[in-house]
């Protein structure tokens, strides 16, 4: 992540002929272990517009897959099905320490 941003922010500075950051001051990743944190990123992303105060609920962001996730419409972009155990402890990947 970090070649990508380095690489990427010199590229936009150059094109945009500016110095300083392009990027926020942090990042940080995730592996999403369980199915229940799988649904809370999801839900965190789904409400981004809403806290930057664009739409009033999430189904009012255009690009958002929250309509189809909510089963209230179609995403205006192509939504791949999740299907996912209900048990929320499920592990998502192989854990070899369990």
């Amino acid at each position: 992540m970090r070649d990508l941003k380095s690489t990427a922010g010199f590229d936009i500075a150059r094109t945009r002929g500016s110095s300083g950051p392009i990027w926020q001051a942090r990042y940080f990743d995730t592996i999403i272990r369980r199915v229940r944190d799988f649904w809370q990123k999801l839900e965190y992303i789904h409400g981004n517009p809403v806290e930057a105060g664009l739409v009033g609920s999430p189904e009012e962001w255009k690009w958002s897959s929250y309509r189809q996730f909510a089963r209230k419409g179609n995403s205006p972009i192509p939504v791949d099905p999740v299907d996912l155990p209900a048990d929320g402890s499920h592990l998502l990947w192989p854990a070899p320490w369990r």
